[in-house]
């Protein structure tokens, strides 16, 4: 029984002639799995697109603009142990942005680039936890506005179930997000 479920969802997925390249008017979802640069650990999230033609907003290109939001959680600690004492840093961020992107037009419609920009907030907490003749335990937080470009693709394997990279770049952590999107 599991093996014929799993042909039946590998065939699925598989199946031939998609035509399933960005869409107006239809809405993407799904989650994400990221590992950020400089040693910032995995992170959680999810990504919401609408797909708007840029005819009706008063431009005649070929592309599709994508609007929506993003949400990532990361959680990641540094420690390291001096004269016998561990001094242990750890860190939380919860990440909410609006994102825009323009996804290109091509004759492959299994593939679908596009280029973003995203404005965010990101919520960010830091403790401490060392020996008290170093200041014992710290706990802080703060937040602020960031912003970053980024880059990605779908490959659209069934016209409704798409895999997602996408690289981030910016004034807050770089990433590489790793997808599977849904078209709703």
């Amino acid at each position: 029984m599991k093996k014929t479920l799993l042909v039946l969802l590998v065939l699925f997925f598989f199946m031939g002639n998609v035509n399933a390249q960005f869409e107006m008017g239809k809405h993407y979802v799904g989650p994400s799995l990221g590992v950020g640069a400089g040693g910032y650990g995995l992170s959680f999230g999810a990504d919401y697109e609408y797909g708007i033609s840029l005819k009706e907003i008063g431009f005649d290109e070929p592309g599709a603009l994508g609007v929506g939001v993003i949400l990532r959680y990361y959680s990641w600690s540094q420690s390291f142990t001096f004269l016998n004492l561990t001094y242990e840093w750890s860190y939380t961020d919860i990440i909410i942005g609006a994102q825009g992107n323009y996804h290109f037009k091509l004759s492959n419609e299994k593939f679908d680039p596009w280029v973003g920009l995203i404005l965010g907030f990101d919520i960010s907490s830091a403790s401490w936890n060392g020996p008290d003749n170093f200041g014992g335990n710290l706990d802080a937080s703060t937040g602020w506005v960031f912003f970053n470009a980024s880059i990605g693709a779908r490959y659209w394997f069934s016209p409704t179930i798409a895999a997602r990279i996408g690289f981030g770049f910016g004034n807050i952590v770089s990433s590489i997000i790793f997808g599977v999107d849904f078209k709703l």
